[in-house]
């Protein structure tokens, strides 16, 4: 966590504004810094962090070394927000171990030929919509298997090839797996329209099921049935709640691969140093 203070200082001839920049006393002695009795004095006490005060050529040291590293100012949410996104993300359950999942890579989709092209472009559209709101979240159509990290086939009678038998629900479901940075890798959906006969009904569970797996998504049971975080078996429209769920999931102000525990944590220091300090400018650092 990296805190700006902003203060202002006067003179006879012009007023000047002054930023104070402090980081986690963690992170100062990771870079190897010692501290100094005048270091000690400047400390800031929040909860159990404690901040030192750093100079501008201290951060920009930081991010040279660390080029790669993104500094993006935190964003609060309201508690009605986030107690809504924890129950999509990790689960209700306070203990869960459950971690936040994202595609970095390119989405690949590759439709084998029992998906009808009218399903395709139905998908297509609608995952394109959200890709176009989302700046770090690619999805594309690919013309070969081999291309693609994401496969969406439809079982239409007994003898067409069950390519993931392990998604075993009768009418739709989906597939998903992640590397060890909690990072999406591989998808695959399937519709059974063997039970599911309305052709309105086996969109509604493509887009569904699509939906699901840009973050291992669960559900809400506040939220109204109209989203695609609902658990109501309704048909759906993608609602602009649910395009802030997904802008918000695939933002760098939150911390890619977190539990449940250590993002509730992080939001409470940070909404803490805001009550102390209201004008401050908060950052979180990432490794994209």
């Amino acid at each position: 966590m990296l805190l700006c203070l902003k203060g202002f200082s006067q003179d006879s001839s012009e007023v000047r504004k002054v930023i104070k920049s402090y980081i986690n006393i963690k992170t100062y002695k990771e870079k190897g810094e010692s501290l100094t009795k005048q270091d000690s004095i400047d400390f800031i006490i929040e909860g159990e962090d404690t901040l030192v005060l750093v100079s501008n050529e201290f951060i920009q040291e930081i991010q040279t070394a660390n080029a790669k590293q993104v500094r993006i100012r935190y964003e609060p949410k309201d508690s009605i927000f986030l107690e809504s996104y924890k129950n999509i993300v990790f689960g209700n359950k306070k203990d869960s171990k459950a971690t936040l999942k994202v595609w970095k890579d390119d989405i690949k989709i590759y439709f084998e030929t029992s998906v009808p092209k009218l399903h395709r472009t139905a998908l297509m559209d609608f995952a394109e919509g959200i890709s176009a709101g989302i700046d770090s979240l690619n999805i594309k159509m690919v013309d070969a298997i081999e291309e693609s990290n994401f496969l969406v086939y439809y079982l239409n009678n007994e003898n067409d090839m069950d390519f993931e038998p392990r998604i075993n629900k009768k009418t739709s479901g989906y597939y998903v797996y992640w590397n060890g940075k909690q990072q999406l890798t591989k998808a695959v959906i399937k519709v059974n329209t063997i039970n599911i006969k309305t052709q309105n009904y086996q969109i509604a569970n493509l887009k569904f099921n699509f939906i699901k797996t840009l973050g291992y998504f669960g559900d809400d049971p506040s939220i109204d049935c109209n989203s695609y975080f609902s658990k109501c078996p309704v048909i759906r429209n993608f609602t602009s709640s649910d395009m802030e769920i997904l802008k918000y999931h695939y933002s760098y102000g939150i911390c890619k691969g977190t539990n449940r525990e250590d993002f509730e944590n992080l939001h409470r220091k940070m909404k803490n140093t805001l009550k102390i300090h209201p004008d401050a400018e908060l950052f979180i650092v990432h490794t994209p």
